[in-house]
């Protein structure tokens, strides 16, 4: 097990931050091994850049494609919030919350974690943190007020990437 964990580990730091087959190859050789997930999100423990961005992208990959979390699981992964530093991290927790079942316990730190996403300087990373905010509101309805002003606040985004998704949000 120690091993698989070390393997995993080695992989994943030779990721370059760019390429799907690497992660693709990932997937095929590590994904059908028990303890996959947590593993992965073991690897964020270790705040590291590259091993983040890859383990953040093989776990959106993992629940993009119909496969189960635990709450443990989501309660290990939100914990480990505050290792997620690299933008692209960032990005991939927040593509994957829509596939998380958030408790409502959950939507504060995760609403606290996600405000200074709102402003960030990646157009994308403003997007989907805005789609992850307003996931979050409807699962806890006293973040609605929020969620309405970082949508109007959108709107007026210099990115259509974001105005176009705080259009789609709107409706």
């Amino acid at each position: 097990m120690e091993e698989l964990n070390l393997q995993l580990k080695a992989e994943l730091s030779q990721y370059d931050g760019r390429s799907k087959p690497f992660l693709m190859a990932i997937v095929n050789q590590f994904a059908t091994e028990p303890g996959y997930l947590d593993r992965l999100i073991s690897l964020l423990e270790q705040a590291e850049h590259n091993l983040n961005d890859a383990a953040t992208w093989l776990i959106k990959h993992h629940l993009e494609n119909g496969n189960n979390i635990s709450e443990t699981q989501i309660k290990r992964l939100l914990q480990q919030l505050e290792h997620l530093t690299s933008w692209s991290a960032q990005l991939h927790l927040c593509q994957s919350l829509r596939h998380l079942p958030i408790s409502l316990a959950q939507t504060e730190s995760l609403h606290q974690w996600l405000t200074p996403l709102l402003s960030h300087k990646r157009p994308f990373l403003r997007t989907w943190s805005l789609d992850a905010l307003c996931y979050l509101a409807e699962i806890n309805p006293d973040l609605e007020p929020q969620a309405n002003q970082a949508l109007a606040k959108a709107i007026d985004d210099p990115a259509a990437s974001v105005r176009a998704r705080a259009r789609n949000l709107h409706q």
